[in-house]
């Protein structure tokens, strides 16, 4: 089948969205591609974002609606929907250049019909033309296991709404687990990646993610956000090693979990202990930490635990103080 005759479904999941959504639908709606259809799922807002969704007048917009139940219950809700030929995620507050499909697709060859497909991605907060685009480790072509020793080690992430999904490989990877509050794309796409052919990556391709809208911040400051984040290290690292168990796996998974140590310490309390155990278990990282020049200082003569502290309690002060 030729790329032109494809269908793309967008799944949109949105709750209080109101501010931003008209944005994300417009990204698609402008898209150079335009076999499309939009399936926007409201998660129980309580905003405006029902409304704004609604009034837009293209055939190609679907609005669905259900009781709040998460992202990962209106993504699936999404998917049972979704009658494309590949799936293209994007949450409400997020935003795809014009010609991000069409590139990706424009790479499909039909001899190798479970490739993912990635994006070049950038963060912004008000304006799309913030964005800086930078290199990231994975922004290349991989095998599937290649691609998640890469990610586990640097540490990094794919922006959910970079990845084209082929619906065989989402079929593959099955639904999102709705039992996790954040970091669930990461768990998801472990799963996707695995159940692929490999991944291609379109460099022309963009996507641009928001920094930080209030529900994002809240929800990853909460002991059940720590949680989730260290159940999907677990849950990733136990996908990788169901496939290969091998030793370069086994420093991806305790690279997986020596990043966690660094990003959550000493919020996450007694996860940080547990961690540590399966670092020892398999066979200890070789990631080392980075920060601000006066943590890499300090990590040298007190250790990274305690310079993390001190470096904090110095954020702190000069916050005081509006430095």
């Amino acid at each position: 089948m030729a790329a032109d005759n494809f269908l793309v479904s967008v799944v949109i999941p949105a709750y209080n969205s109101g501010l931003y959504i008209r944005e994300a639908i417009d990204s698609v709606l402008n898209q150079t591609f335009s076999h499309l259809e939009i399936i926007v799922i409201d998660d129980g807002s309580t905003d405006d974002t029902l409304s704004i969704a609604k009034s837009f007048k293209d055939e190609r917009v679907q609005v669905l609606t259900q009781v709040n139940a998460g992202a990962c219950a209106a993504r699936n809700t999404g998917l049972r929907y979704a009658k494309g030929d590949f799936i293209q995620y994007l949450d409400a507050d997020d935003v795809l250049d014009e010609n991000k499909i069409s590139r990706q697709l424009k790479m499909f060859d039909p001899e190798v019909p479970g490739i993912l497909f990635s994006s070049t991605w950038a963060r912004f907060d008000k304006s799309i033309y913030e964005a800086h685009f930078t290199f990231e480790g994975v922004f290349g072509d991989f095998k599937p296991v290649e691609w998640l020793v890469t990610a586990f080690g640097m540490g990094g992430m794919m922006a959910l709404h970079a990845w084209l999904v082929p619906r065989s490989v989402a079929d593959a990877a099955g639904q999102w687990n709705e039992t996790l509050l954040v970091n669930q794309d990461g768990e998801y796409m472990c799963r996707a990646v695995l159940a692929s052919q490999g991944v291609k990556f379109c460099p022309e391709a963009k996507v641009f993610y928001r920094n930080s809208t209030s529900a994002r911040v809240s929800s990853n400051k909460s002991e059940a956000a720590q949680l989730s984040k260290f159940r999907v290290c677990e849950l990733n690292a136990t996908h990788l090693m169901d496939v290969e168990n091998s030793k370069r796996t086994r420093k991806a998974c305790a690279n997986l979990f020596q990043h966690y140590c660094y990003k959550n310490y000493p919020q996450a309390g007694e996860l940080i202990e547990k961690a540590d155990e399966y670092i020892e278990g398999y066979g200890g990282a070789s990631v080392v930490p980075g920060g601000t020049t006066a943590f890499i200082i300090l990590e040298k003569i007190v250790g990274w635990k305690k310079a993390r502290k001190m470096e904090r309690k110095l954020m702190q002060f000069k916050s005081s103080l509006n430095i």
